[in-house]
């Protein structure tokens, strides 16, 4: 009869992911159904690689099936997973049912894997979503089961396994859909499949709303309830996927994508009293600038305006909050709303690491009379800070809850001349450089 044991997380003897590592690895399985509630990029970079090397064997009755409810699954993670198993002539599938009152949310964990004869079954469910948390940081329960189809038992769950990831990937049916990039660009348009970035700026959203709240209900003398507990980190995950030379679904930015304009980018500019700064496209041309640095002060520094001009998507324009004036009489300017979270990162001329800031919520605004835009950092940060310094901002970078990445290269590191010949653009009558990348 089939073998079950329990599979317990952070604390068990083994978590989601490294059972999902262990059985993509194996090579007795030639075939893989999933069903996962959510899907994040969280998650996907943790098996991208270990998937891509099981579709060498896989055959193409490989199925996944994602929920994209709640808006709890993103674009890039169903994206990247459908290019690798469409590699392989397998499938993805969405599932979404908007019936009922209230409608009913695609949920179930299952992963379920089988031998070319199909005489032998892994099948392993519980709470984990196909995200960092679910793989390996959150409190997950869940059961790995053996199974031996020459058991009549075991035949019985294979089959009513076999019979349910049918129904889910019946695309007559009205909730089900096939995954294709036509498909997946619909449901981007549509706000139903969010890029990474809205997500996570709808949350920080949401918590900046919610700290304003108990600021206000806070009487000054309430403590918490809960008291946190170490937890063990996730592991550094393997070499992602190589899937650059792919066509990919075009991404809007955050506030195209709650705003319902249309996902076709414009050329029109908008005017302020001294320059004209081009209207963002909806989708960054770049990943990284890179800049010269000439600080002004004790805080501030600032950037060129050729760069907005440039690629304003970059910076994510239009700029929908404003600042708050030293003095009252002073105008608001605008910023973005939330800050973005950044990691900062200044080094020595010698190349060690002289200063870190993990999690910094990043000053950036603009100055449209003036035609200036400016950013800040911590003062105890800008004495590494020398003019000539180049900024290396990095959009999206690859770490969870990060906009940007910033990191300040002295004259001296011994990266700063590599660097500095990838700042091939000049602002008029500057000495200073920049690049894009």
């Amino acid at each position: 009869m089939a073998t079950s044991h329990l599979l317990r997380q952070p604390d068990g003897t083994s978590t989601l992911g490294e059972v999902l590592l262990t059985a993509l690895a194996d090579p007795q399985w030639t075939t893989i159904r999933a069903s996962v509630a959510y899907a994040k990029m969280s998650g996907v970079k943790h098996i991208s690689g270990p998937l891509q090397a099981f579709g060498n064997r896989a055959d193409d009755d490989s199925w996944l099936v994602v929920g994209i409810d709640q808006q709890g699954s993103s674009l890039e993670a169903v994206e990247e997973l459908f290019l690798l198993v469409n590699d392989w002539g397998g499938g993805v599938f969405i599932l979404q049912n908007p019936t009922g009152n209230p409608s009913p949310t695609f949920h179930p964990k299952l992963w379920f894997f089988t031998n070319v004869a199909r005489t032998a079954a892994l099948l392993i469910a519980g709470s984990g979503n196909l995200t960092e948390g679910g793989l390996y940081t959150n409190y997950e329960a869940g059961t790995i089961t053996t199974l031996d189809s020459r058991r009549a038992s075991d035949a019985a769950i294979i089959s009513e396994v076999d019979t349910l990831f049918g129904e889910w990937t019946d695309s007559s049916q009205p909730h089900v859909l096939q995954a294709s990039l036509e498909t997946l660009q619909k449901l981007h348009d549509s706000g139903d499949l969010p890029s990474e970035d809205t997500i996570r700026r709808a949350r920080k959203v949401a918590r900046s709303a919610a700290a304003r709240l108990a600021e206000r209900d806070d009487d000054g003398g309430s403590e918490p309830l809960f008291a946190g507990t170490s937890t063990k980190p996730a592991p550094v995950p393997d070499p992602r996927a190589d899937l650059s030379t792919l066509p990919r679904v075009v991404k809007r930015t955050p506030h195209m994508a709650s705003s319902g304009h249309s996902t076709t980018p414009t050329s029109a500019t908008t005017s302020s009293d001294s320059h004209t700064i081009a209207a963002p496209s909806f989708v960054p041309q770049y990943r990284v600038l890179l800049m010269t640095l000439r600080p002004q002060n004790m805080t501030e520094l600032f950037l060129t305006k050729g760069v907005l001009k440039e690629d304003p998507a970059f910076f994510g324009l239009p700029f929908t909050g404003l600042t708050t004036p030293k003095k009252l009489e002073n105008e608001p300017q605008p910023q973005p709303d939330p800050l973005p979270t950044v990691s900062l990162t200044t080094y020595s001329s010698s190349g060690a690491v002289a200063g870190h800031e993990p999690e910094h919520s990043l000053k950036m605004w603009t100055y449209l009379k003036k035609g200036e835009f400016r950013l800040t950092i911590p003062s105890h940060m800008m004495g590494d800070v020398p003019n000539d310094t180049i900024l290396r901002m990095e959009r999206d970078p690859n770490i969870p809850g990060l906009d940007y990445s910033l990191e300040f290269y002295p004259p001296g590191h011994p990266d700063y001349s590599t660097l500095l010949a990838l700042c091939t653009n000049s602002p008029p009558n500057s000495q200073r450089r920049y690049g894009w990348q």
